[in-house]
């Protein structure tokens, strides 16, 4: 049996100090790491962060609004194809919205 475990040396902290409180009224963000700063510096980790964060902001949106998930009854294939309709969909509005703001733009 393997051991699946691994041991972290150390963790490194980034603190962000936000200009503009988030929607839960928070000030800061703390970002843990365990890349050590030989490989990433702190600018790359949260830009990396900041990222990751909208990919899971598009996620939750697709989830909430476009009724992506529903009760599958064990068929993971209907569910998954739903969900990739949910995106294509979300990716039709933000194409349209993009074009839309470009357009009242250049009047």
């Amino acid at each position: 049996m393997m051991n699946n475990f691994v041991f972290i040396d150390f963790i490194l902290t980034i603190v962000l100090y936000l200009f503009k409180p988030t929607r839960k009224e928070e000030k800061e963000i703390t970002i843990l790491t365990s890349l050590p700063s030989s490989e990433a510096s702190a600018a790359v980790v949260a830009q990396l962060d900041r990222q990751h964060r909208s990919v899971e902001n598009v996620f939750q949106r697709v989830t909430e609004n476009y009724e992506g998930e529903f009760q599958t009854l064990g068929y993971p294939k209907p569910a998954l194809f739903s969900f990739c309709l949910a995106l294509v969909t979300y990716n039709i509005l933000a194409t349209v919205r993009a074009v839309h703001h470009e357009c009242a733009w250049s009047w």
